[in-house]
């Protein structure tokens, strides 16, 4: 029994160090934004460092989220808006008129 015992708490152990270790690699890492990318350039750059992006249309709608999913010339899916945790947002790069990057946590 106390080896039993034993064996679940080396294993417990061994859960909570490889979440943790999980949990470190997930952090978002510091973005950098120069003038000279183009929209997709800074929005792909966002996605890699999974960065929390506002996204505003000329329309004067904002979408905020840190799940970006893909991003091509032409436009950007992304899951879970703020509000809208059960969406994805397909958005034209043409219809946006800002895009702020959290930079740094």
């Amino acid at each position: 029994m106390k080896k039993l015992v034993t064996l679940l708490a080396a294993c417990s152990m061994c859960i909570v160090m490889s979440s943790a270790a999980i949990a470190e690699n997930e952090k978002p890492q510091a973005v950098n934004i120069v003038a000279a990318n183009t929209l997709s350039q800074v929005l792909q750059t966002a996605m890699e460092k999974k960065a929390h992006v506002f996204i505003r249309l000329k329309s004067g709608q904002e979408y905020s989220t840190k799940n970006i999913r893909s991003v091509s010339g032409a436009a950007v899916v992304i899951g879970k808006p703020a509000g809208r945790e059960y969406y994805d947002a397909y958005i034209l790069l043409d219809s946006v008129a800002a895009v702020e990057v959290r930079v740094q946590d």
